[in-house]
């Protein structure tokens, strides 16, 4: 009996050793050169060891260069900052203050006037201005003659089938919600409160 128990201990080492052989060999190495497994065992093993094994892994750093300055003879005169656009846009700043002393401080720029939607009043935009902004907003809103973008279905997808009712109204959805609820209580002969 002591042969075969030692025929079949070993065989059984032999097939265990061939499998994690196979299993090594398909692991990926995440550019490390090492299976997965094997380099999640030495790091374990770097951790716990109170030594370090490798001083070659560390990080050289290098210094890094000086800063370039230019001499002193090239400096060049920077440019005055600019004016502020509020005094730039009356004359004299003050001048303005004095003549109307309850309009504050003078704007270039027209306020926005928004109404309750937040889209501009229309009316108060020249006539350019005016075609700009209503060609914009017809530009948001898809074409039927045409396709903007990819995202919008295909125009064959837009036309009606040629079964499909034209110029009928149907039912309104809020009186078929309550036909179909007063069916339902009926139906079931419990209130639904």
């Amino acid at each position: 009996m002591k042969k075969r128990e030692v025929k079949i201990f070993s065989t059984s080492i032999l097939g265990v050793c061939l499998i994690l052989t196979g299993c090594g060999l398909s692991a990926p190495t995440y550019g490390t050169g090492k299976p997965a497994s094997l380099q999640f065992f030495e790091d374990v093993a770097n951790i716990t060891s109170l030594t370090p094994t490798n001083n070659t892994s560390q990080l050289v750093m290098k210094s890094r260069p000086k800063l370039v300055m230019p001499s002193p003879g090239s400096r060049v005169i920077l440019p005055l900052p600019q004016q502020d656009v509020t005094q730039a846009g009356s004359f004299g700043g003050t001048a303005t203050l004095k003549q109307h002393p309850d309009r504050g401080s003078v704007s270039v720029f027209p306020q926005k006037v928004s109404s309750i939607d937040g889209s501009e009043n229309v009316s108060r935009l020249n006539a350019e201005q005016r075609q700009e902004y209503l060609r914009r907003q017809r530009a948001h809103v898809g074409s039927p003659e045409y396709r903007r973008y990819l995202t919008e279905p295909p125009l064959s997808y837009r036309q009606p089938a040629m079964t499909a009712p034209v110029g009928q109204q149907g039912k309104d959805e809020a009186l078929k919600e309550r036909e179909r609820k007063s069916t339902s209580k009926r139906g079931s002969g419990k209130k639904s409160w």
